[in-house]
């Protein structure tokens, strides 16, 4: 819930306890912009999980006091579509080619400030099996859909 806390407390009866080096985490569940620059600038808070806001971002750097850390997650977003009996999209060549038309370098730099891989399949493209990216193979359909389109 926005502008609620959470207390994260070293656990006593953790079987590592003597490697855990922080007695408590408190965490405050901000939602805008300005509200979160302004506590990591006063020093409020210690670290923002996402600062989207360029600019915000472009000063927090500049102060030469914050590092940003860009670091790829496991996760692939999709969109959903209806596959009714009346649905315009039930067509696997409309679904494929509704696919091959969504910019996803577009919607990677809109939506998340550039902070993503292009996923071509629903394996994240940071998957790796046995030090291997594991959905090269995956790419392959969808891809090269996009690459005729071109």
């Amino acid at each position: 819930l926005i502008n609620s806390e959470i207390n994260f407390v070293k656990n006593e009866n953790f079987w590592n306890k003597e490697n855990v080096k922080l007695e408590k985490i408190h965490m405050v569940i901000l939602n805008d912009p300005n509200t979160i620059n302004n506590a990591l600038m006063t020093g409020e808070i210690d670290f923002s999980g996402s600062v989207r806001e360029t600019k915000i971002r472009e000063e927090l750097e500049a102060s030469g006091e914050y590092n940003t850390v860009v670091r790829e997650n496991p996760w692939t977003g999709f969109f959903s579509m209806n596959f009714g009996k009346n649905s315009k999209v039930a067509n696997t060549k409309i679904t494929r080619a509704i696919s091959a038309v969504i910019n996803r370098e577009e919607v990677i730099q809109n939506a998340w400030d550039g902070t993503g891989k292009p996923a071509w399949c629903l394996v994240s493209p940071t998957m790796k099996c046995q030090g291997k990216d594991f959905n090269t193979d995956g790419e392959g359909p969808v891809k090269d859909l996009v690459n005729d389109l071109k």
